[in-house]
């Protein structure tokens, strides 16, 4: 059986919430598709755009805003400051005083 190809507004609509914050299983909710159609159609956007390691030009208060105030995912902060995805979490956490768990592999 051939997969029937995606309805091009459904995906149009999948990323345009993704890039609003919304999760994964929020926008299958709003659409009416399954969750990992939606991951698969947004895998693209969740990518990293920005250069590796610390970028100093994002402010800190930005990222805790964008975070605590605007309550944006850390995918969609990510993409908003050019930084990845990993990079805006593991600096919300250390400005946030989260210690990691180094025990964990």
């Amino acid at each position: 059986m051939t997969p029937r190809p995606p309805d091009p507004a459904k995906v149009a609509e999948a990323i345009r919430l993704h890039g609003e914050g919304l999760t994964t299983r929020e926008i299958a909710g709003r659409i009416g598709v399954d969750p990992k159609t939606v991951s698969r159609w947004t895998r693209d956007q969740a990518r990293r755009k920005g250069p590796r390691g610390y970028d100093d030009r994002v402010l800190d208060a930005r990222i805790l805003r964008l975070r605590d105030q605007d309550q944006r995912s850390f995918d969609a902060i990510a993409a908003e400051t050019g930084m990845s995805r990993t990079g805006v979490r593991m600096r919300y956490y250390q400005l946030k005083g989260v210690k990691r768990d180094r025990s964990k592999g």
